[in-house]
C-alpha cells in the first residue's frame, strides 16, 4: 500500500522531531515559531485526492532557526474509505540559499495514527534558482512493507509572480515504486495564489491511475499564517 491509498496518496505540498534536534542549531541564531491553518476543498497530493474529492481542514506548527534549520508537524483530515480519519506529519531540515542558488534538505514522517499499517517516511530535496525549482523525495521506510523501499517522487517547478498579490506556479512531477508490478504516474498542476487563497487544477496523465477517469481537478484553499 502506498500514500496513493488504496494506490494511495510544500509547501512540504510546498509542504514538507525531537527536542535534540534544536541543538543542530547555533545558540546565537534567532528562531522563530509560526503557525497555520487552512481549509480547502480538494486535499490533492502528488495529483490523488487524499480527502475522496472532499473538503480537508489542515493546520501545523513551524519552527525555523537563522542557521537554516526547522522542524515542524503538520495534520489533515483524510478519506481513505478504511479506519484513517486523519494524518499526521513530522519533518526537520535545512535550508538556504548561495549565490542566488536556493536549497533544502530534509526528512518527513507521513503517520495516519489510526492505521499504523499506512505510516512511511521519505528524504528529500530540491534545488532552485530565478522562479525554477528540481527536486524529489526517495522512501525510506514503508510500515506495510519494510523490505520494499526506494520509491522515488521526482519534480520541476516553475513559479512567477503576476502582480504585487498574484503568483502562478506550474509543477510537473513522476511518482516510481520500487515494487515489482506497481505503477508509475507523471502528474501535472497549475495554480494561482492570490493573497490567502489558492486555486489550483491537478491532472494524473495515466488514465489506469487517475481516480478521475482523465478529467482535470480543481481545487480551492483558503489559508492563514501566523506568528506563536
Amino acid at each position: 500500500m502506498k500514500k496513493t491509498f488504496p494506490l494511495k496518496s510544500l509547501l512540504v505540498s510546498m509542504a514538507v522531531a525531537s527536542s535534540a534536534a534544536f541543538s543542530v542549531a547555533p545558540a546565537t541564531a534567532q528562531a522563530e515559531v509560526t503557525g497555520n491553518i487552512s481549509a480547502t476543498s480538494n486535499y490533492m497530493w502528488r495529483g490523488l485526492t487524499q480527502s475522496d474529492n472532499q473538503a480537508a481542514i489542515q493546520g501545523g506548527i513551524d519552527y525555523a532557526n537563522d542557521s537554516g534549520f526547522y522542524l515542524g508537524t503538520w495534520s489533515s483530515t483524510v478519506t481513505f474509505g478504511g479506519t484513517s480519519t486523519y494524518e499526521l506529519d513530522g519533518y526537520l531540515g535545512f535550508s538556504g540559499e548561495t549565490s542566488g542558488v536556493e536549497y533544502d534538505l530534509g526528512y518527513v514522517y507521513y503517520a495516519y495514527p489510526l492505521d499504523d499499517n499506512a505510516n512511511f517516511s521519505e528524504v528529500y530535496g530540491s534545488i532552485g534558482m530565478s522562479g525554477f525549482t528540481l527536486g524529489g523525495a526517495v522512501s525510506a521506510s514503508e510500515d506495510w512493507d519494510d523490505s520494499e523501499t526506494g520509491d522515488v517522487y521526482a519534480y520541476g517547478s516553475y513559479g512567477f509572480d503576476i502582480s504585487e498579490n498574484a503568483s502562478m506556479s506550474i509543477l510537473v512531477g513522476n511518482q516510481s515504486y520500487a515494487e515489482d508490478g506497481a505503477d508509475s504516474f507523471t502528474h501535472g498542476q497549475i495554480s494561482l495564489s492570490m493573497e490567502d487563497f489558492t486555486f489550483a487544477v491537478d491532472q494524473i496523465f495515466d488514465d489506469e491511475i487517475d481516480q478521475n477517469e482523465g478529467d482535470p481537478v480543481v481545487s480551492v484553499m483558503y489559508s492563514k499564517s501566523f506568528g506563536l
